[in-house]
């Protein structure tokens, strides 16, 4: 099992069960000294995008998520992770989950293609 990290216009439950239909709600907390960035990317799919960057003293709300194999398959392609230009990194972000410290991955917009 591999835990995801979602924020912004994902949050929402119907949203991520259109992208992964068995993935599984695990928690709601806010992510201490990350924030939610605007950009303005240097790909023309998407007007302005939202990314996630570590930034002390700020807080954001996250939804945790379980997911397995084929849906890890279906976020790369939803963010097209191995696209060129790759236009979303994977960071991992160590989360207090029921009291156990998991890796969770979350997908962030980059505005240079090199990452």
């Amino acid at each position: 099992m591999k835990y995801f990290i979602i924020y912004d216009r994902l949050i929402n439950i119907k949203n991520i069960s259109l992208i992964c239909p068995t993935a599984k709600f695990v928690s709601l907390l806010m992510l201490s000294n990350h924030k939610i960035e605007f950009l303005k990317p240097d790909f023309k799919k998407y007007e302005t995008s939202v990314s996630l960057k570590e930034t002390y003293g700020h807080n954001t709300p996250i939804a945790i998520y379980s997911i397995d194999d084929k849906e890890i398959i279906n976020l790369d392609n939803y963010f097209s992770y191995n696209k060129v230009p790759q236009n979303f990194y994977k960071i991992n972000i160590k989360i207090n989950i029921k009291n156990v410290i998991e890796i969770c991955t979350a997908y962030v917009v980059t505005t240079n293609s090199k990452k």
